[in-house]
Formats: structure tokens, C-alpha cells, sequence
């Protein structure tokens, strides 16, 4: 990185005016002390959390489909048709199924 002394002065003008106007540096800053759960979860704790929750929510109904259409591929058509949301609200793929049956 580029120490701020070696640059032009002109140079620093100018990257001083951009950041004000785009409000570059002007970004909230979030301690944590401010207790709030963002979504992806500081470490991924609040994330990987509500994963597992919701794995094992939906994991005897995706095993009950399984045990019904054999494939993955069918297994995920019949859930999308069903109307259970996958883990982001759209269509459940294979890869999904897999997942939810492997436990990850």
C-alpha cells in the first residue's frame, strides 16, 4: 500500500473530493456491542445457527419425498411443487437435497 505522504498533493485533492462526494468514508460503523445480528453473522455463528435450524425443520419431509420419487432430481421437482421453500425462498435443486440428506 501506498504511503498517503508519497502521494501528489493534487493527487490526495482530488481522492479527498471523490470520497466526500460518493461518501466513501463516511460508512456506519458496528461494534459489537450494538448487539445487532447482521446476516452473515460476525463469525458465521448466526448463519451456520439458523442453517442447522432449519435443516432439521425440513429434513424428515425431504427424507419422506426421498423415500417416494428415489432420485434427486425428482425428490427436488416435488418440493418445488409442494411449495416448501428451499433454505433462500426459491426452487430446491439437487444439490439441496443432497445436502439436507448428507446433514450439511
Amino acid at each position: 500500500m501506498t504511503n498517503p505522504k508519497d502521494i501528489h498533493p493534487i493527487v490526495m485533492k482530488v481522492l479527498d473530493e471523490l470520497s466526500e462526494r460518493y461518501l466513501i468514508h463516511k460508512r456506519p460503523t458496528i461494534k459489537k456491542s450494538d448487539n445487532l445480528e447482521l446476516g452473515w453473522g460476525g463469525n458465521g455463528h448466526v448463519r451456520r445457527a439458523k442453517a442447522r435450524r432449519w435443516m432439521s425443520d425440513v429434513r424428515p419431509t425431504v427424507e419422506q419425498a426421498m423415500s417416494t420419487y428415489k432420485s434427486l432430481r425428482s425428490t427436488a421437482r416435488a418440493l418445488s411443487e409442494a411449495g416448501i421453500p428451499a433454505r433462500r425462498g426459491g426452487e430446491w435443486t439437487a444439490t439441496q437435497v443432497r445436502r439436507v440428506l448428507m446433514g450439511y
